[in-house]
């Protein structure tokens, strides 16, 4: 009974056990062209499409369901802004955080505003813009003192920008904040960030030919 919402959800969530995730998208669509269906399977329908390489459908799907959806789920919507920049459509990424932001209002906390930012640094590097790229990673570690990835990556950018500088004046200023940041990083005497920092430091050194100091780094 196609008007048998229930056995439909149920048929379609069939298909999608045996691994037929597009008959599963044709019930759930089906559901979508009668208005019966819910935030949560147009969520679904939106990973069907990712999975298949149809980022506007899967989009189209995402913001649907984040209008129709009455209790709003940062978690799971920045998980769908991430997903959409790292695999998708960095423009499709930026006009859903867009939507995001506008439904979320102010109840975004510190960490998810950084998540965000985060994921917002994916669409800027995809369109080459290492301005915005920085500012972004300072907005992050502005609200995440501690977030010594972040400094890594940042640290990264800026010594790359160091090295095609036109300027020795101007490549020793980028260098020596590049420095500085991965030096925060390794203050913050974390495992992960600490292998990073040094990694990083001794890429920046081996690129300067200044490999005995790069060693002192790279064997820690």
């Amino acid at each position: 009974d196609p008007n048998n919402t229930t056995f439909q959800a149920l048929l379609a969530n069939a298909y999608l056990g045996q691994g037929e995730t597009l008959k599963a998208a044709e019930v759930f669509e089906a559901l979508r062209l009668r208005g019966r269906i819910t935030a949560q399977q147009l969520e679904m329908i939106g990973n069907i499409y990712m999975d298949k390489g149809l980022n506007t459908l899967a989009l189209g799907s995402y913001l649907e369901a984040l209008a129709k959806e009455e209790k709003f789920s940062a978690p799971r919507h920045l998980k769908i802004g991430r997903i959409l920049a790292d695999y998708g459509d960095p423009k499709a990424a930026a006009k859903y955080l867009a939507e995001v932001e506008k439904k979320a209002g102010d109840s975004l906390d510190s960490d998810q505003v950084a998540e965000m930012l985060l994921i917002r640094v994916k669409i800027a590097e995809a369109a080459g813009d290492t301005k915005e790229v920085k500012h972004l990673f300072r907005e992050v570690i502005k609200r995440q003192p501690s977030n010594g990835k972040a400094m890594c990556d940042l640290a990264k950018v800026i010594d790359n920008e160091a090295r095609s500088a036109p300027e020795a004046k101007a490549a020793n200023q980028l260098t020596s904040e590049a420095k500085a940041l991965l030096k925060s990083a390794l203050a913050l005497d974390e495992p992960e960030t600490n292998y990073l920092s040094n990694l990083r430091l001794g890429q920046l050194h081996v690129a300067r030919k200044e490999y005995i100091t790069a060693i002192n780094f790279l064997d820690r």
